[in-house]
């Protein structure tokens, strides 16, 4: 997970749920802009991966738009 802030963050979760992925990862000092990009890679299922505008985070947490469910997505 690379929220545009030049580092590397490992995923430690990712969920689906009414058409928006949330990927939760390591607490961070201060949670990524909203409206920023994200950029998610080497998730399974694949379809979780690219790069988000994201729509809500946390400090351990963004979520993005995602309107297909990951797991009916052939990779």
């Amino acid at each position: 997970l690379t929220p545009n802030l030049g580092a590397f963050t490992p995923t430690l979760s990712a969920n689906w749920a009414n058409n928006v992925a949330t990927i939760t990862f390591a607490a961070q000092p201060t949670a990524p802009a909203v409206g920023s990009s994200v950029t998610v890679a080497g998730v399974t299922p694949a379809r979780y991966n690219g790069t988000f505008t994201i729509t809500a985070s946390t400090t351990s947490s963004v979520s993005y738009r995602l309107t297909t469910a990951p797991q009916l997505c052939t990779p």
